[in-house]
């Protein structure tokens, strides 16, 4: 009766066994599983890095764009100012050419615009 106490069964064999798969199948499919989930939140903080960075740049490249379009207006502004108080004065459509170094075509725009 006492060797049937300290015996293992079979059925306790079996069990730990099964126990034993069970436990290394579970750490392979919990490693894939852990995997799988990185690669996705490394996808998805990707794509999040990728969106600010650009944000930043589209930013930086409207705040630029703004600035040149700023500083052609004024330069637009000033030569309007000077062309309309040299035409005031007297002066033919050649001389404020030849003052300004604009041509014909670009003076006349700018006369249009007066």
């Amino acid at each position: 009766y006492l060797n049937d106490l300290v015996t293992v069964h079979p059925i306790e064999e079996k069990i730990d066994e099964a126990f034993s798969d069970g436990h290394a199948m579970g750490i392979d499919e919990g490693k894939k599983i852990g995997i799988e989930r990185g690669k996705e939140i490394g996808l998805e903080r990707g794509e999040e890095i990728g969106v600010a960075k650009g944000i930043k740049q589209g930013i930086k490249q409207g705040i630029k764009q703004g600035i040149e379009q700023g500083r052609e207006e004024g330069r637009n502004e000033i030569t309007q100012n000077i062309i309309n108080k040299l035409i005031e004065k007297g002066l033919s459509d050649n001389e404020i050419s030849n003052l300004l170094d604009i041509n014909h075509k670009q003076l006349t725009k700018f006369k249009r615009i007066a």
